[in-house]
């Protein structure tokens, strides 16, 4: 989700069948570029996470990188990721979020979401990482910053029901 112009793109193996999305068409040329470049099989979808053009359960893995800061609702983002994977499958996402100190938010989130929610729509104290919880079984997360990045390894239940 939101391969955007393709930065990601060199860490991942020729031989995994790659789906990019992202909502800005400009910035899928340029990740369709790098896939000839570095030689991978990936193809490109123009749309957004809130609505993803996919049948239920067809991913074996979704990546999320640094999305959920710009979706105005984060919680059909992330219905619409569990609908497209595979009971068993992976949700990765690394996303900037609220902070675990009310200090950090209030001298560098807040002051932040001031400059960037008018100019980007960013929402820099988005609680992502609480979201993730309600739908996937958390297996690993990072925690960087005071918890302003994070990665999270969610699986979906086998049964294919939400954890919440």
């Amino acid at each position: 989700m939101g391969i955007g112009v393709g930065k990601t793109l060199q860490y991942y193996p020729k031989e995994v069948e790659l789906c990019g999305i992202d909502a800005v068409p400009e910035a899928l040329e340029i990740a369709r570029k790098k896939v000839g470049e570095l030689g991978l099989n990936a193809c490109f979808r123009g749309a957004d996470v809130e609505n993803l053009p996919f049948p239920d359960e067809i991913f074996d893995t979704v990546i999320s990188s640094f999305v959920f800061c710009t979706v105005p609702d984060p919680e059909s983002g992330m219905n619409e990721i569990f609908r497209v994977l595979k009971p068993g499958g992976r949700a990765i996402f690394l996303e900037h979020t609220r902070s675990d100190s009310k200090l950090v938010d209030c001298l560098f989130l807040w002051p932040m979401k001031l400059i960037l929610k008018p100019l980007l729509d960013d929402d820099t104290l988005r609680d992502t990482h609480l979201l993730v919880r309600r739908y996937f079984e958390v297996e690993h997360k990072e925690s960087y910053y005071h918890g302003i990045v994070r990665l999270i390894v969610g699986k979906k239940p086998s049964g294919g029901d939400q954890v919440d």
